[in-house]
């Protein structure tokens, strides 16, 4: 009777295994789809600021490594900074009068983050309207971080949002 028994219990335990690797590999595939699907969105996205800044394939090489590397240390995603890029990439040309580089990316877009985070706007949001200062009063990318700062100054001592101070330096 003993040995039916622990021959019951060895295969329940090892259905039980059998069940716990088949969810571990659902999971697994499941982890491996959404990185497929979001290298994915990256690179579309990716395309949008080639196609923005026109860009050569060993540019937008360079700029898709700096946005990475921008977004190490952050809670945004490579993805989420190409986004807020691309749209304003050429802003950013007409600013500084040259092609994007990676170092005028990195300068505004870090700039965007730190406004983001310490005013609670969209990072998008703040990557625009630090980038349009930029562009209105003739400013270069290096300036980007003291944008920020103004609008976090700003936000705080007014109790106004930084995409409403942004509209309001617009209008000057």
């Amino acid at each position: 009777a003993n040995l039916q028994s622990l021959d019951g219990v060895a295969g329940t335990v090892r259905r039980d295994i059998g069940l716990v690797g088949v969810a571990i590999a659902g999971a697994a595939l499941g982890a491996i789809g959404t990185a497929i699907k979001e290298a994915s969105t990256y690179q579309t996205t990716l395309a949008k600021v080639q196609n923005a800044a026109h860009l050569t394939a060993a540019e937008t090489k360079a700029m898709g490594q700096t946005i990475m590397t921008a977004s190490i240390g952050t809670t945004a995603s490579a993805t989420q900074m190409a986004a807020a890029l691309a749209p304003i990439a050429g802003e950013i040309e007409t600013a500084t009068g040259k092609t994007l580089t990676a170092a005028d990316a990195t300068h505004v877009l870090t700039a965007g983050w730190d406004l983001s985070e310490s005013t609670g706007a969209s990072y998008a949001s703040s990557v625009k309207n630090i980038t349009d200062t930029l562009l209105t009063y003739q400013f270069n990318t290096d300036q980007a971080a003291r944008v920020s700062n103004v609008f976090f100054e700003a936000s705080q001592q007014l109790g106004i949002g930084s995409d409403t101070y942004g509209r309001m330096l617009q209008r000057l």
